[in-house]
């Protein structure tokens, strides 16, 4: 067994033989999971194992429970408040605090996906991006249609009767990714499907 201080020295990763951490889960539910003890810093030696999850929308660090030859981990609904994204799953071992601490990686980084939390009483609208835009665009079309004088901000940028084709050719574009999108979703399901080449010259009738 190589000793601490030169895994630590030569950044060496553990290895880790089992880790069973779901590869997506959403905000809100309870996550269990386990990994193996690793003998040369086990539990029995004052190592703690830890799981940090880490993205650009939050990170959390949960420290687990050694039972057997186990380390368990739990995230409770309570705790798991992780704002929906993509994470990176790292686990390390730790031992002592402050200056004179040891922390040792374990296996590798494991990337997971964070999903929108359905357990809340709060309303959700899952549509995507380009549907949003879509029905806003709509909307804003159907205003000038019955107001002339009707302006709106889009995306930043501010329309009215003077850019209407420049909204129409903005619907255009969104509504051939909406397309996109559902035969993305029908091959995902395989249901086949094709590329939809758009085009923003032509005006809605």
């Amino acid at each position: 067994t190589q000793h601490p201080s030169r895994k630590a020295r030569g950044g060496n990763v553990v290895k880790k033989s089992m880790n069973t951490f779901p590869e997506k889960f959403r905000t809100g539910e309870t996550v269990q999971w386990t990994a193996d003890d690793v003998s040369e810093h086990a539990a029995a030696d004052g190592y703690v194992m830890k799981a940090t999850i880490n993205g650009a929308n939050g990170k959390k660090t949960i420290s687990g429970s050694f039972s057997g030859n186990f380390w368990n981990f739990v995230l409770t609904a309570t705790d798991n408040s992780i704002a929906a994204g993509d994470y990176l799953v790292f686990h390390f071992l730790e031992k002592g605090s402050g200056a004179s601490s040891e922390k040792y990686p374990v296996g590798t980084a494991q990337k997971i996906l964070v999903e929108a939390n359905l357990f809340t009483e709060q309303q959700i609208d899952i549509r995507s991006h380009a549907q949003k835009m879509v029905s806003i665009i709509e909307t804003f079309l159907e205003r000038i249609a019955v107001n002339p004088i009707h302006s709106e901000t889009i995306n930043g940028r501010a329309y009215s009767r003077n850019n209407i084709l420049e909204a129409k050719q903005l619907l255009n574009q969104y509504r051939a990714e909406v397309r996109q999108e559902q035969l993305d979703e029908q091959i995902a399901n395989g249901e086949g499907g094709g590329e939809i080449l758009s085009t923003f010259e032509n005006e809605l009738s």
